[in-house]
């Protein structure tokens, strides 16, 4: 069997352990052409493997160094005067920020605070839009984004990719305007969680899912408040996304599911109801 063949194969076993980066580490260890190859999976999500590791301290702040190593020389010169880089440090070879794929503002706050160096509100902020626009700006693979920390400004400096397959927003008063300028710049978004809404069910619909309204297959509601609207039956149909599979509301207040099942009737049932946790699917 040709050995490019071999590798191939062996590539595609590896994909499967993306999710285990102590086994990506071993293989990374073993030869140059597998750490080239081996790299961009684990660095693929690394703050989730430290969520999954309860934010152990050493681990997120090896990680944390690692992508300020990456940053610009002047925000470098600020991380040393933090004693958080050492002068002397050796530079990485490679940007690790562009192997990234997915970002959750919530896992990446935990991990900076699992590090210790960030107690401040301010240092956080700081640090975090440095990260973000690192990420933004480096990764080429970038497809999930989740914003939904209220007290982190995450359009501070930087533009998103307009390729995102799954987007999830706080789109509270404060992030309304930023939320819905960010859903429309996408390309064909397949994934959109709201979270912190507040409105009818129409008003919500035309500012964040009529312009993905070609591509969407799921949408969640989580916390918002949703009144009815007054539209028919018929009318609201139409509305509905045809590739729409998966309708989801979760703690939503002030939310009327007869009536919301009526107007989705013919269209989308409701399958699951669990408490406040209210799911429609799709015929």
């Amino acid at each position: 069997m040709p050995a490019t063949l071999v590798h191939d194969v062996l590539l595609e076993l590896i994909e499967h352990l993306h999710d285990d980066p102590h086994s990506l580490y071993c293989w990374v260890q073993t030869s140059r052409f597998w750490r080239t190859r081996i790299t961009p999976i684990l660095w693929r999500m690394p703050f989730i493997h430290l969520h999954q590791l309860k934010y152990k301290e050493s681990s997120c702040r090896a990680l944390i160094r690692t992508y300020v190593s990456c940053l610009t020389r002047t925000q470098r010169k600020h991380y040393i005067k933090r004693n958080i880089l050492s002068q002397n440090e050796a530079l990485p070879t490679v940007n690790y920020g562009q192997y990234i794929d997915r970002l959750d503002d919530h896992i990446i706050v935990g991990v900076l605070v699992g590090t210790g160096w960030f107690s401040s509100y301010a240092s956080r902020l700081n640090i975090f839009d440095a990260l973000l626009k690192l990420f933004v700006t480096s990764s080429q693979r970038l497809t999930h984004i989740s914003l939904t920390e209220s007290y982190v400004n995450p359009w501070r400096s930087c533009f998103f990719p307009r390729t995102l397959i799954s987007l999830k927003l706080n789109i509270s008063t404060y992030f309304y305007q930023l939320a819905m300028k960010t859903i429309r710049l996408q390309q064909a978004l397949e994934e959109l969680t709201l979270l912190h809404g507040r409105g009818d069910i129409l008003q919500l619909y035309y500012d964040f899912v009529e312009p993905q309204k070609e591509s969407l297959k799921k949408i969640t509601f989580i916390e918002c408040a949703i009144s009815d609207a007054y539209i028919s039956h018929a009318e609201f149909n139409k509305k509905v996304p045809p590739k729409l599979t998966e309708l989801r509301f979760e703690q939503c207040s002030e939310l009327d599911v007869e009536v919301l099942e009526h107007m989705l009737s013919g269209r989308m049932e409701l399958n699951e109801e669990d408490g406040n946790v209210f799911v429609f699917l799709g015929h």
